[in-house]
């Protein structure tokens, strides 16, 4: 299993990227409008047939990106490539259209930074280098295919081309730093460091739909701390604090690396691992042992439920079984 944090699915990422999709094709659209416009007003000079049918095409593409549904897309292994191609062709679209209205010397050369910005809203850093390639590769097959001389203006063009693919690279990175510190938090409890019940539930979904592709169980573990509340009350908070700190630390380190470790609220903690019951049982209570003893239930997917839910049900059930089954004279250790 993997249990990274990175690695589980963003749904707010998801959604960023649907708006950003959904949302440039009125840009393009309007850009499009005017450079139907232009090509009108302009229809003296050569090549306006060839002009208004690459525009046709932007528009008649853009619609397309617009109604077609893109969810298996956008949460899929092909999101970047997609992204990647939709820039790739309005880069393409952009460039027949300048080189086809005379090159360098083209009223519609600035439209060659729009791509630049699009990506920027939303692309990672490596995909929104590549657009920056590509417009970069863009530009100088426009000046090589331009039939006056290259002039100040063209090499100035080509400087601030450069410089905006650069900030936008920049910015890119930027908000990809945001985005990950961001999601990292919203699944990660504050005081253990482990994950939260959100961060838990999501880790959930992808190992059991990936087990249950390859045949597998896996083992959900619920821990409850015995007497918990005695330490909190006899020691005060912080005490309570440092031991959930303790126990989280020693399920992190002490069990496997692919385990997925929660903290779901309170004294209460959850694993995934593909370790059999009873060997996942024997190791959270050696583990814990020490300082916090714990009552623990098990539930086997998909043998005892295929949800979180239905697992937790099951895993709850025997925890409290054996939670009454405890004697009650244990007490509960001093947080070191």
């Amino acid at each position: 299993m993997q249990a990274s944090l990175d690695s589980l699915h963003d749904p707010h990422g998801v959604e960023i990227r649907r708006r950003t999709i959904r949302t440039g094709v009125w840009p393009t659209l309007f850009v499009c409008l005017f450079a139907g416009m232009y090509a009108a007003s302009s229809w003296d000079q050569p090549n306006r047939p060839l002009l208004v049918g690459i525009i046709v095409v932007t528009v008649v593409s853009s619609i397309a990106v617009r109604l077609v549904p893109l969810d298996w897309v956008l949460r899929g292994r092909w999101r970047e490539p997609f992204f990647l191609g939709y820039s790739a062709s309005v880069t393409g679209f952009l460039t027949a259209a300048i080189v086809a209205d005379g090159g360098g010397v083209s009223p519609l050369m600035p439209m060659m930074f729009l791509p630049l910005v699009f990506a920027a809203v939303s692309y990672p850093l490596v995909s929104m280098l590549l657009v920056g390639l590509m417009n970069l590769t863009a530009f100088n097959l426009v000046a090589l295919l331009t039939e006056a001389p290259l002039s100040m203006e063209l090499f100035m063009f080509a400087v601030s081309l450069a410089t905006a693919a650069w900030i936008c690279a920049w910015l890119s990175h930027n908000h990809e730093v945001h985005r990950r510190t961001l999601a990292r938090a919203s699944r990660t409890d504050p005081l253990t460091g482990c994950l939260n019940r959100r961060g838990f539930t999501e880790a959930f979904d992808l190992e059991t739909a990936r087990a249950g592709r390859q045949g597998l169980e896996l083992t959900y573990v619920l821990v409850d701390l015995d007497r918990f509340k005695a330490v909190n009350d006899k020691h005060g908070h912080a005490a309570g604090d440092a031991l959930l700190v303790w126990v989280a630390d020693r399920l992190r380190t002490g069990l496997r690396a692919n385990d997925v470790v929660a903290r779901l609220g309170g004294d209460e903690f959850a694993l995934l691992t593909d370790a059999d019951p009873m060997t996942a049982q024997e190791r959270v209570r050696a583990l814990l042992s020490p300082r916090a003893p714990a009552s623990v239930g098990t539930a086997v997917f998909p043998g005892d439920g295929k949800t979180l839910d239905e697992l937790s049900r099951v895993s709850d059930r025997e925890l409290y079984d054996r939670k009454g089954a405890r004697p009650r004279k244990l007490e509960q250790p001093l947080p070191a």
